[in-house]
């Protein structure tokens, strides 16, 4: 029994050493871009292996164990540590969702909005089914911007904030599209991004969704002024084409502070993985960020409350 023990335990520990580097590599391959998404379960993997080798007295084992627990948790505990900025009556909240095209339990998503009461809904995998059930919502959101398919890439903006100036842009290669807006907001004109590039199944759409990713970060870079990116990216804060989208496009994920806040697989909870973001530009703070309750979609709401401390105007 402790020879079959200390085998589950041994492979473990490989698997988060091995997969736990080939995540830093992943610019090179999409097998290494996938290893660099699941940083918290090696880490939970690595402290049960650790446990093990210290119960069967395992020592050099249950060092290296803690070695790889410790580089794992290096990519995460970051995240929950960070400054919260405090309510102020400018406070904008914003609303994400992935709400699966085929999901028919409309009314959840309804439901949750109207009890959250955000300002800005952003919505992705919107179809016309999707946008006639959303209907209810015109009163409440005079403003908005869709662009339904049945593909599981329509995208949709709702806002509270008037619209300037709207469009739907297609950036990279995929053929699917993002929405641009310029909102009207108490201390001048608000940049929003909508995009949700394709999963990358396969080398193909791995390079299109980078490709996407790319271009997003060029469009932020030229906008002077409070920016907003939302959607459904496709990767986790741990991919090095993650990492370009903020370095390249000057943003920041509003996460940091708040931890890793998991979003897909909804039916797995906290021990999914971080594929849904909102990006922001320096001057927005964030003042609170949490995920919301299932709405019937393979991923969880985000919900995020900003506030804008500045007040230069931008433009698309």
């Amino acid at each position: 029994m402790k020879r079959y023990i200390n085998l589950i335990g041994l492979l473990a520990l490989a698997s988060t050493l091995i997969l736990g580097v080939l995540g830093l590599f992943s610019h090179v391959h999409l097998i290494f871009d996938l290893a660099s998404h699941f940083r918290v379960h090696y880490a939970i993997t690595a402290c049960v292996a650790s446990i093990i080798f210290l119960f069967y007295r395992a020592h050099w084992l249950a060092l290296l164990s803690i070695v790889s627990l410790a580089f794992n948790l290096a990519f995460v505990v970051p995240w929950y540590f960070g400054s919260k900025e405090t309510a102020s009556k400018e406070d904008i909240k914003i609303f994400l969702s992935n709400v699966l095209t085929n999901n028919s339990d409309h009314g959840r998503l309804v439901s949750l909005i109207q009890n959250v009461s955000p300002d800005i809904i952003v919505v992705m995998e919107i179809n016309n089914s999707w946008v006639n059930a959303l209907n209810v919502l015109e009163n409440e959101y005079s403003y908005s911007k869709l662009a339904p398919r049945e593909d599981n890439f329509g995208i949709g903006v709702y806002s509270k904030l008037p619209i300037i100036m709207g469009s739907v842009k297609y950036f990279g290669s995929s053929g699917v599209p993002s929405i641009v807006l310029s909102l009207e907001a108490a201390k001048g004109t608000l940049t929003l991004v909508a995009t949700h590039p394709v999963p990358p199944i396969g080398d193909d759409y791995f390079k299109s969704r980078n490709k996407q990713l790319s271009h997003v970060a060029k469009e932020a870079e030229k906008i002077s002024g409070p920016f907003i990116l939302a959607g459904d990216l496709n990767t986790t804060m741990w991919s090095s084409h993650y990492s370009q989208l903020e370095k390249n496009g000057k943003l920041r994920n509003v996460r940091r502070g708040f931890g890793i806040n998991a979003t897909w697989p909804s039916g797995l909870g906290i021990l999914g993985i971080p594929i849904d973001h909102v990006l922001i530009s320096d001057e927005i703070r964030v003042v609170d960020v949490r995920v919301g309750a299932s709405v019937g979609s393979d991923h969880l709401p985000l919900i995020i409350e900003l506030s804008i401390i500045g007040s230069v105007s931008a433009g698309t």
